[in-house]
């Protein structure tokens, strides 16, 4: 018997895309795939529409892999489309020439309907993706799929449950690699464990997996630069909590207090941007795991006391360690506990014994701004800095310049040019004020790659020093401010003035 294209492109549908979804879905999608299946199972009437059932199925799984990121436009545009093609589906229906429809027919025009209108309200007050376009379009499928004969309808069903058998086995496996990798983790051995949770999150991703792994990658000493990139593969449906958790523990080890505060106030602090909305984690269970995961030694747990906004404990272990970034410490935990004049003290004191300490004379200028102080301040800067750019003067899309030299920056790039390849030291002079708790975090590009992570959480004014190398005849540098947010019925506002940025002159690579 020879098939026609239509009937061949049904059949390859039918068997094909349940087999592929199931195989892909997560344990989520699994559920929804056998409550598919056991009402076709339940319903006599329904097992005609198995063909319909799996295509849907398939669709939406395929769908959710491959559309990760928010991407509002096409949203619209495609769900415009697919209300029209519902609404002309229903007129469509009552052309027929009888004049009569059947009631499936009718009940799933009306569903692919609703499910646009749905669609569409999750897109005026939500975060969607493409995923939800897929909605109304996978149930316009189960339209354009008509109910078939016995025959297809069997082998449809059976390609659905085979689906399902295939996920259901590729997370079961998935699931008992990550305990593997967690018993391995709490063994030591972290080799072991890494390549285990791997595996068990190409299996079956999730946040579970993808935690262990980053913890077994962090106590490894793995390259900051690889706990990002765990860091950054995580599912973006999943809370970020327990990974910021991790990075935070994993900073304070190893001694990157910049970090460690940054992750340990994103652990902390609600995130408005965030597809998921979860709790953030108690401010004193973070101080309780990072004073467990801290270094011994008194910087260290100075560090973690202020961090935990005991600045008077802080200030007092910091007197107890020696070198002058314990002193400058000391003298931040000073400013903050309200001390003033002790903190303006010690500040002149460390940037009189190095004048290149610009963090201590600024943080001079926080506390005690006399007659001079910003000259003499701007007079020393210079020399290792001599070239300028006003911040108002930065070329920023969506920052606005608050006088002639600040300029408050956006979530967009504001950006400008060195020439000469090398490394070359920048200072930028800004302003940070926190929000719920969060403060400003700047990320630094060159050409476009990300180079370095600016967490401004001193606040006031102060300067942010980095070195940054430099590969082309002309560089562009752009300052992101990743976290801007501002609610104004909360009188909530997280800002950054940038009022210099400051280089040095070119240097030949080593």
């Amino acid at each position: 018997m020879a098939f026609k294209p239509g009937d061949i492109a049904r059949w390859a549908l039918a068997v094909g895309l349940p087999i592929a979804g199931g195989a892909l879905a997560t344990y989520g999608e699994l559920i929804w795939g056998a409550a598919a299946v056991a009402v076709l199972a339940a319903v006599p009437p329904a097992r005609r529409y198995a063909p319909a059932a799996g295509v849907v199925f398939g669709l939406l799984v395929l769908a959710r892999i491959g559309a990760p990121v928010p991407a509002r436009g096409a949203t619209a545009v495609l769900l415009g489309l697919a209300a029209i093609a519902a609404v002309a589906f229903v007129l469509a229906l009552r052309r027929k020439k009888d004049g009569r429809v059947p009631d499936i027919r009718w009940a799933l025009a009306l569903g692919a309907v609703a499910a646009v209108a749905a669609a569409g309200a999750a897109l005026l007050f939500g975060s969607p993706t493409v995923n939800l376009v897929l909605v109304p379009l996978a149930a316009l499928a189960a339209l354009a799929v008509p109910a078939g004969g016995d025959r297809i309808a069997r082998v449809a069903f059976a390609a659905l449950v085979i689906g399902l058998a295939l996920g259901a086995a590729k997370g079961a496996a998935g699931f008992a690699l990550t305990g593997r990798a967690e018993a391995a983790l709490a063994r030591g051995e972290y080799a072991a464990a890494e390549r285990c949770a791997s595996y068990g999150a190409a299996l079956a991703p999730g946040a579970r997996a993808d935690l262990v792994r980053l913890r077994a990658a962090a106590a490894s000493g793995a390259p900051w630069a690889r706990l990002e990139a765990i860091y950054g593969a995580r599912d973006r449906f999943s809370s970020p909590r327990p990974f910021d958790v991790a990075l935070a523990e994993a900073a304070l080890a190893r001694g990157d207090y910049e970090r460690a505060a940054m992750f340990g106030d994103l652990a902390t602090t609600p995130s408005p941007t965030s597809p998921v909305r979860d709790e953030p984690v108690p401010r004193e269970d973070m101080y309780a795991l990072l004073t467990a995961a801290a270094p011994p030694g008194p910087f260290a747990r100075g560090w973690v006391a202020a961090w935990g906004g005991r600045y008077d404990e802080a200030a007092a272990a910091f007197e107890a360690a020696a070198g002058p970034r314990a002193g400058l410490y000391r003298a931040r935990a000073l400013e903050r506990a309200g001390r003033k004049e002790e903190a303006a003290a010690l500040y002149e004191e460390l940037w009189d014994a190095d004048p290149d300490n610009f963090a201590a004379a600024f943080g001079l200028l926080r506390t005690a701004n006399y007659a001079g102080l910003r000259g003499a301040i701007w007079r020393t800067i210079r020399k290792k800095y001599p070239e300028v750019i006003v911040g108002a003067k930065l070329d920023a899309v969506d920052g606005f310049a608050l006088t002639k030299h600040r300029l408050s920056l956006g979530r967009m790039p504001a950006t400008f040019h060195c020439r000469g390849e090398g490394r070359r030291d920048v200072a930028v002079i800004a302003e940070s004020y926190a929000a719920d708790g969060l403060f400003p975090i700047v990320d630094i590009s060159v050409n476009g790659e990300p180079a370095r992570t600016l967490y401004m959480n001193v606040p006031g004014e102060n300067v942010y020093e980095v070195a940054l190398d430099l590969d082309a005849p002309r560089n562009e540098i752009g300052l992101i401010f990743t976290n801007d947010y501002a609610d104004p019925e909360r009188g909530v506002d997280r800002n950054v003035y940038v009022r210099e940025v400051r280089t040095s002159g070119e240097r030949k690579k080593r």
